[in-house]
């Protein structure tokens, strides 16, 4: 028999008290540095002083911007459950989001949405910024989640599978809905291993040239008890060409790693942004069982 109970420390004990907006990681390729956001879907502005983002699913839902040092944070949409986040390629303060349930059935309604907003109104205290919510897809049009525009503003890439809802792929199209294609990473077409893999999270690089992706082409690297409760724990980064050559792995640990995004702009102080800060949301034990622990009691 045995007794599962969850720990965390006290506020009274030592240690960090604050879970900073950005976190500098490091990856094991050469050059490449990574952020970690207290969120998830991030997307960087044309800029690159911002980056919009969904903080959570549940109470902290909605769709959130902060700045792209960590150093301050607003919220745009409160109350109301929206993921994905991809910046107009030429409207600096205009963003597409997914409005609607996640993690649900497939079948479930969900809309794309622009989200206009002042930037004039960022330089203010105020942590909640009004914005205008624009619905552009029809409700009886089904499932419509995860757009990324490309930065020439003609294609828009997202996962999808028609055929087969326990395998995503990725699929390009043109803003008109004309020209639709499945781009094949995992293999040919028709062959088995395209049948079987599992996209999640697609973007565009800044150039337009490569896409950026979770997938599944690594299997699970460690024993799911090991490690906290994740909804994907196959998934790690990966970037691709836009006909599907030059497959590369960005990421090799035992974590989820998606909803990624390229930053744009000048380059950042990486060293600053551990550095200084105060701006954070104070820590606290939060827990959701496994998905693998179950009790018969």
């Amino acid at each position: 028999m045995f007794l599962g109970y969850h720990r965390f420390r006290g506020e009274s004990t030592r240690g960090g008290s604050r879970i900073p907006h950005l976190d500098p990681v490091l990856s094991p390729v050469k050059d490449l540095r990574m952020l970690r956001l207290n969120g998830s879907f991030p997307s960087s502005s044309p800029d690159g002083d911002l980056i919009a983002f969904n903080q959570d699913f549940d109470v902290n839902g909605g769709l959130k911007v902060v700045k792209s040092d960590g150093s301050k944070r607003w919220t745009l949409i409160k109350g109301r459950l929206s993921f994905s986040t991809s910046w107009g390629p030429t409207e600096r303060h205009v963003i597409y989001t997914s409005i609607g349930p996640i993690f649900e059935s497939v079948k479930a309604t969900v809309q794309i949405a622009s989200v206009s907003f002042n930037p004039g109104n960022l330089n203010g205290d105020s942590e909640e910024i009004a914005c205008d919510v624009k619905i552009l897809t029809r409700e009886e049009t089904g499932n419509n989640a995860f757009p990324s525009c490309s930065p020439d503003g003609k294609s828009v890439v997202f996962r999808h599978n028609p055929g087969n809802v326990d395998a995503f792929s990725i699929y390009l199209v043109k803003p008109d809905g004309s020209d639709l294609k499945r781009l094949c990473v995992a293999g040919p077409e028709g062959s088995s291993d395209v049948d079987r893999e599992r996209i999640n999270h697609v973007c565009f690089s800044p150039d337009g040239e490569w896409l950026l992706f979770a997938a599944n082409f690594g299997g699970v690297t460690a024993e799911p008890v090991s490690w906290p409760n994740q909804f994907q724990p196959y998934g790690d980064l990966y970037v691709a060409r836009l006909d599907g050559t030059g497959l590369r792995r960005l990421t090799w640990n035992g974590y989820e790693n998606g909803t990624p995004a390229w930053h744009t702009g000048s380059e950042l102080d990486l060293g600053r942004l551990s550095l200084g800060h105060e701006d954070g949301d104070t820590l606290r034990g939060q827990f959701v069982d496994p998905l693998w622990l179950s009790s018969d009691i």
